[in-house]
Formats: C-alpha cells, structure tokens, sequence
C-alpha cells in the first residue's frame, strides 16, 4: 500500500489525542505507586513490560466511549482499530523515536505497512509510542509514529505538543471571553450611570 500521509491521518487521531496522552500518564503513575518498594531493582525490560500491562487496561478503558473504535488481539500483538482505517499499538521508542522489536514475521509486516487484518483491506499501522527519561521516573515523550521499514520513522505526531497547542487555545478564547465580559460590564454600568445615577447626583432630573 502507499504510505500515509500525516495530515490524513490526523483527521481521524485528532479527538484521540487527550484520551492518549490521559492514559499515559495515568498508567505511569499507577505503575509507580504499586511498585513503589521494588521499582528500583526492576529491570528496564521489567519496566517497560508492566507499564503496557497497565496502559492497555487504561486505553481499553478510555476508548470505550468510541463507536468508531474496536480492540483486537492477534497473535499477541494488541490492537485498536480506528474506522477501520488506522491500527495502533503501544510501543517503547528510542530517542529517534523508533521501536525496537524482536522482529516476527507480523511485527515485519506492521513496520513495513502490509498487515493484515481480518475483513479489513488495507489498515495504516501506527505505533502510540512513549520515551521515558533514562531512570524511568517520568515519560518524556509521548508519538504517533508512522514506521517505515525496522530503523526509520516516515513521521510523527508530538501528543504533547498537541495537547500544549489545544490548552493554550482554549486559555486564549477564555481570556477573550473573559475581556469581552469585562467590556460589556463597563458599557453596562456606563449606561446605568448616564440614564440615573449621573443625573440623579447632579440633580439634573429634579
């Protein structure tokens, strides 16, 4: 198949991204606070292995609220099938933000965007991936990746910078919001003032 482009698939990721980015974090701190007393001996593969236990209970959960969206499972590999268009899976990347595989034949045919699913033609397979510091006390990270072939990214969608964009946003309608209240409030009371209050005190009515 073609390769997607990236503003193609933002069309149907674009009401996904704070769900994502909430269950991330989320399931991070979950993990941290139930392994509080042993998470120092944990090894990164420990780590990383318990964290997609929890961020799949916590995405399977959030994405309960989407018709548009079904979770399947196929030969171990976690799936949520978007439209019927897009599959995403939960991955660990690296800091060129590529994953890394034990490669079978399927997590080959994921990277290279020739797998296949049942009743599905074509699907645009995508990684949800996460970069967490070095010492695993935080994720720095969180990508949509677009994976071209085992060692190359064809493009990603930041979920952070995402979710800065949408809350900056919305401060700045508030705030626009909040002004334009403020000057209707002054036009108001300027009006209370000119029909009595002014005239009234200046005795211009009596």
């Amino acid at each position: 198949m073609q390769y997607p482009s990236k503003q193609d698939v933002e069309q149907v990721l674009e009401p996904l991204y704070s769900p994502i980015h909430s269950s991330f974090h989320s399931a991070f701190q979950q993990l941290k606070q139930a392994t509080v007393d042993s998470w120092a001996i944990f090894t990164t593969r420990s780590r990383a292995s318990s964290f997609r236990d929890y961020l799949v209970h916590d995405l399977t959960d959030a994405f309960e609220q989407y018709d548009n969206i079904h979770r399947i499972e196929q030969r171990g590999m976690v799936l949520w099938v978007i439209e019927e268009k897009v599959a995403l899976r939960i991955k660990k990347l690296d800091d060129n933000l590529v994953s890394s595989n034990h490669y079978t034949q399927q997590s080959l045919d994921f990277v290279n965007q020739q797998l296949l699913l049942p009743g599905i033609d074509e699907i645009i397979a995508l990684n949800m991936g996460y970069v967490p510091n070095e010492i695993w006390t935080k994720i720095d990270g969180i990508y949509i990746t677009c994976p071209l072939g085992t060692r190359k990214v064809l493009w990603a969608i930041d979920i952070n910078d995402k979710i800065d964009s949408t809350q900056t946003t919305t401060a700045l309608y508030v705030d626009d919001e909040d002004e334009e209240e403020r000057r209707v409030r002054v036009r108001v009371k300027n009006q209370e003032l000119f029909e009595g209050g002014y005239h009234n005190e200046a005795g211009g009515d009596n």
